[in-house]
């Protein structure tokens, strides 16, 4: 059977608490002096490429389940053709 499409939203909705509380964080703690030190779009750009390198696991997870999902859509919408 399936799974339906509301498990669906309830994983990625748990993937995107966890990745959306980590980006707070983030953003509580920048340090503005060390950003003017070494320049605002470089600081910035470590801070999401160390943002991105710790969330991996889940944004690859997001994608997995998203596949399935279309291919659940897919498989679905051949039925009614």
């Amino acid at each position: 059977m399936a799974k339906p499409i509301s498990k669906y939203l309830d994983d990625v909705q748990i993937l995107q608490f966890k990745m959306q509380k980590d980006a707070e964080k983030i953003l509580e703690n920048i340090d503005v002096d060390k950003m003017l030190e070494i320049g605002v779009r470089p600081y910035l750009k470590s801070l999401g490429q160390a943002y991105l390198k710790e969330h991996n696991k889940e944004i690859k997870k997001a994608y997995k389940l998203g596949e399935k999902f279309a291919d659940g859509v897919e498989r679905i919408s051949k039925k009614d053709t």
